[in-house]
């Protein structure tokens, strides 16, 4: 059955909705789209502050790493009440230990601006907004990206028969475009702790 609709990206181009390939390849090679998932991930994002978290407690749970990258030095305690010399002299508990590396040592900026573009976690992120996207080829949701649904009134061009992308796991869009929530995940690859603050 012929599409009824198609997008219209920023730069012009029009692709029926239902050729999801087409329109998967589109929005992966367009630096705008990445971009604009990267800003969101740095100021509302979940699910690599999750990944930083987690980080941060792995480090921590290491004394040596502690010494060799940052200068911290363990000085005693039991696992829920040590504590720590930092570099500027200072001995701090576990918690303050913490409130150090997110406002000065490691802050969350820096690790994102040194992970994103390169990790299969980022990659996973996109790839789950567009499944999103193409599942509920929805207009608000296509317009904060800057993409128009709008009717054909052509033939469109024919769909795409292999390589296709044929997902649609994704959550559903919340009402606000402002406190957009990415779709987890795939399974097939390990999560981080549920620990960052949600959108």
């Amino acid at each position: 059955m012929p599409s009824k609709y198609a997008w219209q990206f920023p730069d012009g181009e029009v692709i029926p909705h239902e050729d999801e390939f087409a329109i998967f390849t589109k929005l992966r090679a367009s630096d705008d789209f990445v971009n604009r998932i990267s800003r969101d991930e740095l100021y509302r994002g979940e699910w690599y502050r999750n990944e930083y978290n987690s980080e941060i407690e792995r480090i921590i749970e290491d004394p040596g790493y502690l010494l060799d990258q940052f200068g911290v030095r363990y000085i005693s305690g039991s696992k829920w009440n040590s504590k720590y010399r930092l570099p500027d002299g200072r001995v701090v508990g576990l918690r303050d230990l913490e409130l150090w590396f997110v406002d000065e040592a490691y802050p969350f900026e820096d690790w994102l601006r040194y992970n994103q573009f390169s990790s299969w976690f980022f990659e996973d992120v996109v790839d789950n907004e567009i499944d999103y996207l193409i599942e509920e080829n929805d207009p608000e949701s296509l317009g904060y990206y800057g993409i128009e649904r709008i009717p054909l009134t052509s033939s469109p061009s024919k769909r795409a028969s292999s390589g296709g992308k044929t997902k649609g796991k994704t959550a559903g869009k919340p009402a606000s475009k402002s406190t957009r929530t990415k779709a987890k995940p795939k399974t097939t690859k390990p999560k981080a702790k549920s620990k960052g603050a949600r959108r």
